[in-house]
């Protein structure tokens, strides 16, 4: 349950309506359950056929909205005044169930077999879900310079004069060039054998490969046991790289450490400046 020293007014993010708004929020009693599968499941109330949780059903979105359209809620909750107003984010899955933290959004997914990834959501109170920037003056524009080749548009857009930049070839995949050519041979590539979509990065052959790199940039030469992604996020700078799992790993798409391989999910602007 959500502390008591929240006060009850919340602010709800609307995917659909595109908007914020305040509501009193009824602290009635949360029924007890254990989470399956059918938690997942939600229904528009227009519409009589579940809607889907597959992340690649909405491409183009901002991807921390894909939640609300799953059936999600995300609270802002303020504290009192006594306790200087203190904020924290509060997601309610579609069952009810309250979570307040990413381990607690992992946990869940987990036990529920979701589509979704930690990556989707994010519990930093400053962050507004569905605020977009967009330029106050805008003298030409293309919509999306990867030309549907990222999961969302990539919008190139100048401010500075009518210059309208070239066509380029834009490249989402790895591609070699002459006299580059990538090491593709499955016998030298590292896979590891993880059952539980490499959530344990202590027993993940992948992920140790990058700990170990970190000790190439240490000064002292220490591994850092920490090295890599974290909820699917970088949470420090990784000099040494990262390794992901690839191909002969067994996990799927949700594997924590899978990130790069599935293209462009942040929300990027290309834009022209005064000067260099």
């Amino acid at each position: 349950m959500v502390s008591s020293w929240f006060r009850t007014l919340m602010e709800v993010t609307d995917a659909y309506a595109k908007r914020s708004y305040h509501f009193y929020f009824s602290h009635s009693p949360t029924v007890t359950h254990k989470c399956y599968p059918s938690c997942l499941t939600y229904t528009k109330p227009s519409s009589t056929a579940p809607v889907s949780e597959n992340p690649f059903d909405y491409k183009g979105l901002n991807p921390l909205e894909i939640p609300f359209h799953a059936g999600w809620l995300r609270y802002l909750l303020v504290g009192h005044p006594r306790e200087n107003e203190r904020q924290m984010i509060v997601y309610r899955a579609p069952c009810g169930r309250q979570l307040r933290s990413m381990h607690e959004v992992q946990r869940f997914l987990d036990r529920t077999n979701s589509q979704l990834t930690t990556d989707l959501f994010c519990f930093d109170p400053s962050v507004v879900i569905n605020s977009e920037f967009r330029a106050e003056k805008t003298l030409t524009n293309i919509a999306d310079i990867s030309y549907g080749k990222e999961n969302i548009p990539v919008p190139c857009v100048n401010s500075v004069d009518n210059e309208v930049p070239g066509y380029i070839e834009y490249v989402a995949k790895r591609q070699p060039i002459d006299k580059v050519p990538l090491l593709q041979d499955d016998n030298f590539v590292v896979c590891c054998d993880c059952t539980d979509n490499c959530r344990d990065r202590n027993k993940c052959a992948c992920q140790q490969l990058t700990a170990e790199a970190s000790s190439l940039t240490n000064p002292s030469g220490m591994v850092d046991s920490q090295a890599g992604y974290r909820y699917r996020r970088l949470a420090q700078f990784t000099v040494g790289g990262i390794y992901e799992c690839n191909a002969k790993c067994p996990c799927d798409r949700r594997c924590s450490n899978r990130v790069v391989q599935h293209g462009l999910w942040a929300r990027l602007q290309l834009f022209k400046t005064s000067r260099k």
